[in-house]
């Protein structure tokens, strides 16, 4: 099995456009919650079969543009207002930081 790191590239994205939202939103902060990952692959793995090997390792970016899925954050039973409306949640910060890092490390390997 090869690695996809067309895929892992579409989910840094979307990572990283989350990051974007969060680090301006003041409004709550969130415990325990989670990201749900979705991926149609079909469009991918037609892609993926029928480009040379070269293009499949050094094109991820385009790739990644024609896929189809999200992140979502879902599993909002602990959600905190922020009453200062400075603030910033910083663990959910710190916690999807090295989530983008480990991505980042997925698609530069």
């Amino acid at each position: 099995p090869t690695l996809r790191k067309d895929i892992a590239q579409f989910f840094l994205d979307k990572l990283c456009k989350l990051l974007n939202w969060q680090e301006v939103q003041t409004s709550f902060k969130v415990y325990s919650s989670s990201l749900f990952f979705a991926y149609d692959g079909t469009l991918a793995n037609h892609l993926h079969h029928v480009l040379p090997p070269y293009s499949r390792t050094h094109n991820i970016t385009a790739s990644a543009k024609t896929a189809k899925g999200s992140v979502k954050m879902i599993d909002f039973a602990h959600v905190i207002d922020i009453t200062d409306g400075k603030s910033h949640d910083e663990e959910y910060l710190f916690g999807l930081r090295n989530l983008i890092k480990l991505f980042e490390d997925i698609v530069n390997s």
